[in-house]
């Protein structure tokens, strides 16, 4: 299994190219789709319609988003030269990375752009910009095992190790789309973000069997204190709405609403064991996205110590 964030830039070589609509997350989640659809019928399956976990688990409705985008890009207008780039987190089961790797030089091809650098982010660290280094391109598909760099017990090992940090900082950097009561929360608090981050990684845990089927006990019982822990949210809606894929609706015309809140929350904790107990759940949110509609870009949060 491997866990990756993926930083792509693709470079316009047209004279004039056209990349629609403003928010990017969800047309590069479509030339995912019909990347691997083309070179690989399974491979597809796993990204998108989640087989593998449910032919895994024998179940249905055990779907698992298998990655998640992050672009910030809201130009839509492109000449000779241009440069697009975005980060992709990936969880790639280890029999479909050769065809993932595969597609990643044509996402935007029928656009006028061609893959111009690839580079993997895997340092996790709270402090420091992650660590990155260029993968070869004609050697991605093979190199699986330098860019599986996201260990959820050694990351619980990094943040046991540091200072008592005893406030942070959480930015809801892309929409977030969250539910308690079975409605739509419109001002999270710490819990709900905790939460989300807890039932993200039991769900991965789950389908995909890393050594056991549940969290490692400590974070499991973090429950409790995080009822200590303060939170302030300034947080906002922000809309963005989505075309739907005719061949799966009945109504193609309609738009799919796919927004969610954005902002910050502050949160501290003034007693033992602090925050860092909960950094690597948080971390690991951080790095896997969180929520709804992940495979459209949503649900990315960003976490940053208050100094």
């Amino acid at each position: 299994m491997l866990f990756t964030k993926l930083f792509l830039e693709y470079t316009c070589h047209a004279p004039q190219a056209k990349l629609k609509p403003a928010n990017k997350n969800n047309l590069i989640r479509s030339a995912f789709g019909a990347c691997l659809r083309k070179h690989d019928s399974e491979a597809y399956e796993c990204f998108f319609q989640g087989l593998l976990a449910e032919k895994a688990l024998n179940k249905k409705n055990s779907k698992l988003a298998f990655f998640s985008p992050e672009c910030f890009e809201s130009k839509k207008q492109f000449k000779n030269g241009d440069k697009f780039a975005f980060q992709m987190s990936i969880i790639c089961p280890s029999l479909v990375w050769s065809e993932c790797a595969l597609a990643l030089p044509f996402l935007f091809s029928e656009h006028g752009f061609g893959l111009s650098e690839v580079r993997a982010m895997y340092d996790l660290k709270l402090s420091a910009q992650p660590k990155e280094w260029p993968i070869i391109m004609n050697s991605l598909r093979q190199r699986s095992k330098d860019i599986s760099g996201f260990d959820f017990n050694d990351l619980m090992q990094n943040y046991h190790n540091q200072k008592a940090i005893k406030e942070l900082e959480i930015q809801l950097a892309l929409p977030l789309r969250l539910k308690r009561g079975g409605k739509l929360v419109s001002s999270p608090n710490f819990i709900d973000i905790l939460f989300a981050c807890y039932r993200r990684l039991t769900h991965i845990y789950k389908i995909l069997f890393l050594g056991q089927n549940e969290l490692p006990q400590e974070i499991i019982n973090l429950t409790k204190s995080s009822f200590s822990v303060f939170s302030q949210a300034e947080v906002k809606w922000q809309n963005w709405y989505r075309k739907p894929d005719s061949s799966r609706q009945n109504n193609a015309t309609q738009l799919i609403p796919m927004g969610g809140i954005v902002g910050k929350l502050e949160i501290s904790k003034n007693e033992s064991p602090y925050l860092n107990a909960f950094l690597p759940l948080l971390k690991a949110g951080e790095f896997l996205h969180i929520g709804k509609n992940i495979t459209a870009g949503n649900g990315l949060i960003k976490i940053f110590e208050k100094t």
